[in-house]
């Protein structure tokens, strides 16, 4: 059967070299709307063909009521959810004459010719187990623990002398497996990777280049716009300020003067007020008072930081007491918990708190965090959308001293913060942000511009 997609496809260079390619082992990488899945599945598919054409594998034994196949290839992808993306890319791109069943329920499809594709997720890789495979497509690569592909998925190539393909954007840095075994490794041994960045992709708009180069944290926009496998390491949140984004509530009242003329409550700033919660015993816990006064103007208004604390009790400050307090003091509308406990999320509700269970995304909310203390300018003047008051001592403190896991056991999943270090304070900040601003600056640009769909 002829390949014949008749998609609109239409590569640019980069795309056209990795198709080009003949690597047994080649890999994708660009920035975000780069066009590296439609690349990589439009090159799963066309290698599935040429095994086809060129007479692979053996024709199963017939007499069985079982279905049994040809060729197996499979798509992996961190988890279900991103992979079934890459499967549906995969079912659009197919010639439908070409597709004999699509099972949803396996997540699965059959081609003529005896071939199934099968999407698997790698979050256990003690799971990536079957038959031999004659070809596999990683999506999303580098947020795929490297134990799946070395403990697992090379191996199932083996035999069959299956292929590689590998997209994806830089995630993890120069200790990710996608870099050390593939990237760094370009040019030998049957490997070939390719890179390019946003911008490289003709069908990108440069003023959303421009846009994501003026309004993104730099280390997001180096990674994910310009592929860089060098943008993340070290401090975390390394765009902190203290001449920026530290300031005394006199400072406060000074700046938003114009507003509080008459005496008016410094509460009447505030769209919405929002506390986040971090729950500890032996280590400290912490509670945060975040208060919006627009999309891109948000502030850290105050923090409770004690270790030891009871969420109930008659003795001394209880984090139920404490919500009570900073309620009536900042007109607190809802407390975003630390979901690990729903015992004490369930003691502050049963009180009178109108307290539920955080958004823990971690990246997500470290992100946002991040994307609000990018600084932008206005009217040639410098601003930041998260500032802190002085008084936050904790949290200044953790802000500082944030950093980024090594990682080089290639264990886990990638861009983790370092395993023991302070932040009592910060996660709460992850919290809150989540809460009071739920849409990213990427999602808010959108909207705010009818009819702009997101690069690529």
């Amino acid at each position: 059967m002829d390949l014949d997609l008749n998609v609109g496809y239409r590569p640019f260079g980069h795309q056209v070299a990795f198709h080009e390619s003949n690597a047994r082992f080649k890999g994708a990488f660009s920035g975000n709307r780069g066009g590296k899945t439609l690349s990589g599945a439009y090159e799963f598919i066309r290698r599935i063909f040429f095994d086809l054409q060129s007479g692979k594998g053996r024709i199963p034994a017939k007499g069985t009521s079982k279905r049994l196949h040809r060729l197996l290839y499979w798509i992996v992808a961190p988890n279900y959810r991103l992979g079934k993306t890459s499967l549906e890319t995969v079912e659009r791109l197919l010639p439908y004459k070409a597709i004999v069943d699509s099972n949803k329920t396996e997540n699965a499809i059959w081609l003529v010719g005896g071939v199934k594709i099968e999407l698997r997720s790698a979050e256990d890789p003690r799971h990536l187990v079957a038959d031999s495979l004659n070809g596999i497509w990683i999506d999303e690569a580098p947020r795929v623990k490297a134990e799946a592909w070395r403990g697992a998925l090379r191996a199932r190539l083996a035999d069959q002398l299956g292929w590689l393909i590998a997209t994806g954007s830089p995630l993890g840095g120069r200790d990710c497996w996608a870099y050390i075994d593939l990237v760094s490794q370009s040019g030998t041994g049957g490997i070939e990777t390719f890179t390019w960045t946003t911008e490289q992709n003709p069908y990108i708009p440069r003023s959303e280049v421009q846009w994501a180069k003026d309004r993104l944290p730099a280390a997001h926009y180096k990674r994910d716009w310009q592929a860089s496998w060098d943008a993340h390491g070290g401090v975390i949140f390394d765009e902190f300020d203290e001449s920026l984004h530290v300031v005394s509530e006199s400072e406060l009242r000074l700046r938003y003067g114009h507003a509080l003329r008459g005496g008016r409550d410094i509460r009447t700033l505030f769209q919405r007020v929002v506390g986040a919660i971090d729950w500890g015993w032996q280590a400290p816990g912490c509670l945060l008072v975040i208060g919006k006064v627009s999309d891109d103007d948000v502030i850290v208004l105050e923090e409770s930081y004690a270790p030891g604390r009871r969420v109930l009790g008659n003795d001394g400050v209880t984090w139920l007491s404490e919500c009570h307090r900073l309620k009536q003091k900042w007109g607190i509308e809802v407390f975003a918990c630390d979901p690990e406990s729903p015992g004490e999320i369930a003691a502050l509700a049963d009180n009178g708190i109108n307290a539920f269970a955080a958004n823990n995304r971690r990246l997500a909310g470290i992100r946002r965090v991040a994307e609000a203390m990018h600084p932008y300018t206005v009217n040639g003047t410098r601003k930041a959308g998260l500032t802190v008051l002085s008084s936050c001592t904790n949290l200044l403190r953790e802000i500082r001293s944030y950093t980024w896991k090594s990682n080089r056991e290639q264990t886990a999943f990638f861009d983790e913060p370092a395993d023991n270090q302070s932040d009592h304070a910060v996660d709460p900040l992850r919290y809150g942000l989540l809460e009071i601003n739920p849409v990213s600056v990427m999602e808010r640009f959108r909207t705010q511009r009818p009819g702009w769909r997101p690069p690529g």
